[in-house]
């Protein structure tokens, strides 16, 4: 006797066995189990505890300045570049955009075109990305900015012309850096001042050092 799948659309001849389809069965399985993986991926998302790091600002410290904007910057906290504009610095206080505006401006100025990882970021956005309860992003004094692809001379290069811009705040990390306007501090990839790479640890001490 002759099996065949079941087809709703047309009439099945007596006799003939009724097969469900387990091609669709599967498919609704499978769909219904990756809607409950990423309903409980948001669910963690949303628990994840703030961090404490070198970036948050020091207990009883007012921010620096007066946030010009509301929202929070496109950016998402990870290394991908953005094209430079005054959108990236909705949010920023004054004392933020007048460093930025040090370090990038001027007449063929290297990093006139600097490109923008973070900047401000309200509570609801800085917790998804893990950012520190009490971040210098929060607070509008903060930009992370990419550095992919650039040697360890660059690098230098460009923490010492952010410092003599007016920023303070230095996290060095594998593929961007921070730089924010808070007291004067830095650290490294595991946001400890002990993670700090070799190569940018001399210089960091003597910026430091001379405050």
């Amino acid at each position: 006797m002759a099996i065949y799948r079941l087809d709703t659309q047309r009439p099945r001849p007596q006799g003939e066995m009724q097969v469900p389809d387990l091609g669709r069965m599967l498919t609704d399985s499978m769909m219904a189990e990756a809607n409950a993986i990423a309903q409980m991926q948001a669910q963690q998302a949303a628990t994840i505890p703030p961090r404490r790091g070198p970036d948050a600002a020091p207990a009883g410290a007012a921010s620096a300045g007066t946030p010009l904007g509301g929202g929070h910057y496109v950016g998402d906290g990870h290394d991908h570049p953005a094209v430079p504009g005054e959108g990236q610095h909705k949010g920023q206080t004054e004392a933020a955009r007048k460093a930025w505006a040090m370090l990038t401006g001027g007449e063929n100025n290297p990093y006139a075109t600097l490109g923008i990882v973070s900047g401000f970021r309200d509570p609801a956005h800085n917790r998804r990305v893990g950012g520190a309860s009490g971040s210098q992003h929060q607070h509008g004094n903060a930009y992370d900015v990419n550095t992919t692809g650039w040697d360890n001379a660059r690098k230098l290069a460009l923490i010492q012309k952010a410092w003599d811009a007016g920023f303070r705040g230095i996290g060095v990390y594998n593929n961007n850096l921070h730089f924010d306007v808070a007291s004067p501090r830095f650290w490294g990839p595991s946001y400890r001042n002990a993670s700090t790479p070799a190569w940018a640890r001399p210089l960091l001490e003597r910026l430091i050092a001379g405050v």
